[in-house]
């Protein structure tokens, strides 16, 4: 052992640095209570839960199985899109078929499609499998949300959601 004062143990295993530093933090919580209590605040609020994605439940293996039996040109799918914190959902017509993969165009506000992209019948990207990008089952409630996305302009609003509340879809 050392004898610098932030680096000697005390009989609990802890340095006395971290002791100091756990008793400043509890005062501080003791602190910040006794204010939020002054001012008529009450304890925080707790966060509410977001609603499930309109996908939540489709496996990957569930997915798989659709793609398989239903991809064909001119089938319409519904890409899945996560970045930025936001869920989005794409319309998309089948465009080409190939092996072990597809090609798929979004459709856009005006009918017309956009710029192919490729995905294998697992419903992953094919340039970025393991990216935030993927297909899923073209369901009522969906399709529902993609429809509503595409109303809504060009910023569409998302949905916030939970990670721990989505499944692998």
């Amino acid at each position: 052992m050392t004898s610098n004062d932030d680096n000697t143990r005390s009989t609990t295993g802890k340095s006395a640095f971290w002791q100091k530093m756990n008793a400043e933090l509890e005062r501080a919580k003791r602190a910040a209570a006794r204010a939020r209590q002054k001012a008529g605040l009450g304890p925080p609020k707790p966060i509410p839960e977001s609603p499930p994605a309109p996908c939540f439940g489709q496996t990957q293996d569930s997915v798989k199985a659709w793609l398989t039996e239903h991809v064909r040109e001119g089938a319409e799918v519904v890409i899945r899109e996560t970045q930025w914190h936001r869920l989005v959902y794409t319309l998309a017509v089948v465009t080409g078929l190939g092996k072990g993969r597809f090609r798929v165009a979004p459709r856009r506000r005006d009918g017309a499609l956009g710029i192919e992209d490729s995905f294998y019948y697992s419903g992953k990207h094919c340039f970025h499998p393991k990216g935030q990008t993927r297909l899923v089952i073209p369901t009522p409630t969906v399709l529902a949300a993609a429809d509503e996305l595409a109303a809504a302009g060009p910023t569409p609003p998302a949905w916030v959601w939970e990670p721990r509340r989505l499944s692998i879809c």
